[in-house]
C-alpha cells in the first residue's frame, strides 16, 4: 500500500481530552480487519523506529458505522501512560504490547458497535517527523438470527397473501429464499417479492395451502422459520358435508319409517279379508230359501210348507 502526504485535522491525544491539530500528515493507507462477533479483533498500526519515544503520543479514535459520523476516542498513549475510554469500546481495548514499539491494538469481545473506521494517529515530535496515520475498516460478522415468519391477508380462494420473513441480526445482512414443502421434495418459490424477506402470492387458489419455508443465510450460516397455510374454503366444505349427511340420514329414516308404516297397514288389511268373506257366506246363507235334499226326498216337489 502506497504512502501519500495529506493534509488533515490530525487527532492529537493529550491526557485530559482531545486537541486538534492542524498539519499534514503521512497516510499509511487503509486496512480491513474481519472478526466474528464476540471473537477478538486485532488492529494493526506501526509506528517509525526511533531512539528517542519518551515524547510518543499514540491516538485511535472510531468512527462507528452505526453513529452520528463523528470520531470518539478509544485509547491513548502519551507520556508513558496508557488511557482507555472506560466506556463502549475502548472498555475493552489494549495495546498489544509495549506501544513505545507497536501501535496496534486488540479489541476484546468484538461487538456490532466495535464495527466502523478507526485511525491510528502517531506523533513523535523528537524526530520532527510528521505525524503519521494508519486507517483500519473493522467489519463485525455475525450469523443471521433466527428470522420470524408472519402472513398478512385473508385465507380464502383469490385472495392476496403476503409473507413475510425477517431476520433482526446478521451481517453480511442475510439473503432471503422461500421453498414450499412438498413429500416429493422442498420446491423453491419464484412469486413477487416486494422487499427482501416477503413472498407475495398474487391469487391464492387451490394449490396454495402447505407449508411455507424461509432460509435466512449469509457466509456464515443459516437459519429458517416456518409457517402453514390453509384456505378457510376446506372448513367451510368440511362443514357443509357433515350437515348434508345429516340431512341425507334423517331423510332415510323418515322414509324407512313410512315405507314401515305403509308396510304394517298392508298387512294389517290383508289379514281382516278371511273375517269378511266368511260373514258376507253366511249373510248369503241366510236369504236363500230352504231346499230339500232331492236324493233324500225324491217326490218332494220343493214347495216349503
Amino acid at each position: 500500500m502506497g504512502r501519500h502526504p495529506m493534509c488533515l485535522l490530525v487527532w492529537s491525544g493529550i491526557l485530559h481530552g482531545l486537541q486538534v491539530l492542524d498539519l499534514c500528515a503521512w497516510a499509511a493507507g487503509d486496512v480491513s480487519v474481519s472478526v466474528l462477533l464476540g471473537l477478538n479483533a486485532k488492529l494493526p498500526c506501526d509506528i517509525a523506529n526511533a531512539q528517542d519515544v519518551s515524547r510518543l503520543s499514540i491516538v485511535w479514535s472510531l468512527t462507528a458505522t452505526a453513529g452520528d459520523g463523528r470520531p470518539t476516542q478509544v485509547i491513548l498513549y502519551q507520556g508513558g501512560t496508557v488511557t482507555a475510554s472506560p466506556w463502549g469500546t475502548g472498555a475493552r481495548t489494549k495495546f498489544v504490547g509495549d506501544p513505545r514499539r507497536s501501535g496496534s491494538v486488540v479489541i476484546e469481545g468484538a461487538q456490532r458497535d466495535d464495527a466502523g473506521l478507526y485511525q491510528c494517529i502517531t506523533v513523535n515530535p523528537a524526530r520532527l517527523h510528521q505525524p503519521r496515520i494508519h486507517t483500519v475498516r473493522l467489519n463485525v460478522l455475525e450469523a443471521p438470527s433466527p428470522p420470524q415468519c408472519a402472513m398478512r391477508g385473508e385465507e380464502q380462494l383469490g385472495a392476496t397473501m403476503l409473507l413475510t420473513c425477517n431476520s433482526s441480526s446478521g451481517n453480511p445482512e442475510p439473503t432471503y429464499s422461500w421453498w414450499k414443502v412438498e413429500s416429493s421434495g422442498n420446491q423453491i418459490l419464484n412469486s413477487s417479492h416486494t422487499s427482501p424477506g416477503t413472498l407475495l402470492i398474487q391469487t391464492l387458489s387451490v394449490d396454495s395451502p402447505g407449508v411455507y419455508l424461509c432460509i435466512a443465510s449469509n457466509v456464515l450460516a443459516s437459519e429458517s422459520c416456518s409457517m402453514a397455510l390453509t384456505l378457510e374454503i376446506f372448513q367451510e366444505s368440511a362443514g357443509g358435508i357433515a350437515a348434508g349427511i345429516g340431512i341425507t340420514l334423517a331423510m332415510a329414516v323418515i322414509i324407512l319409517t313410512l315405507f314401515g308404516l305403509v308396510l304394517w297397514l298392508h298387512s294389517k288389511r290383508a289379514g281382516q279379508r278371511p273375517g269378511r268373506r266368511a260373514a258376507a257366506a253366511q249373510a248369503t246363507s241366510l236369504h236363500q230359501p230352504w231346499q230339500p235334499d232331492r236324493e233324500r226326498f225324491p217326490h218332494s216337489s220343493g214347495r216349503t210348507l
